[in-house]
């Protein structure tokens, strides 16, 4: 019992600094440094990993707490990336437990997808609310996708002992 318990702190603990670290690159020095004019999304990448690598309860788990430090460290007021990377997590898990193979190939897919999805719902109060032009709101989607792509390998790198660990 007593070694368990030891082992999910440590568990906890490797997750909350993983995520601590995204936190301060995302939020703290990417923000700073605009990448072709786009600020990288990292969380969406390694909500996919947890949740494709250990489940659907640590992946809800997980996404849950990136959404709540993804929405601080954009300012984000309506809980967009709380809500919205909980049920990504949830979801890409319970898919991982039956469906999805878990591999480094749907690693990339499903990180694709999150970040368009994730690009999606930024633009959508200013696409259908604020009357701004698809246009440019869609060339900007595109942009912040492709430069999250860049950390797409070295968040994989970083998660994978993690996860394996566990």
């Amino acid at each position: 019992m007593r070694v368990r318990r030891k082992r999910v702190i440590l568990k906890i603990l490797r997750y909350a600094l993983f995520l601590l670290i995204l936190y301060i690159l995302q939020g703290l020095i990417f923000s700073h440094f605009k990448i072709f004019g786009s600020v990288p999304m990292l969380f969406p990448m390694a909500v996919i990993g947890v949740s494709l690598f250990t489940g659907c309860t640590t992946g809800g788990v997980f996404g849950l707490f990136a959404g709540i430090l993804c929405d601080i460290s954009l300012n984000e007021t309506a809980a967009l990336f709380t809500i919205t990377f909980t049920v990504i997590g949830l979801l890409v898990g319970a898919l991982s437990e039956s469906v999805i193979t878990r591999s480094l190939i749907s690693y990339c897919i499903l990180s694709l997808l999150a970040l368009m999805l994730t690009a999606f719902f930024q633009m959508f109060s200013l696409l259908f609310f604020a009357g701004e032009g698809p246009e440019l709101l869609v060339k900007t989607a595109i942009v912040q996708t492709l430069v999250s792509l860049i950390f797409l390998f070295p968040i994989y790198f970083c998660l994978r002992p993690i996860v394996r660990r566990n």
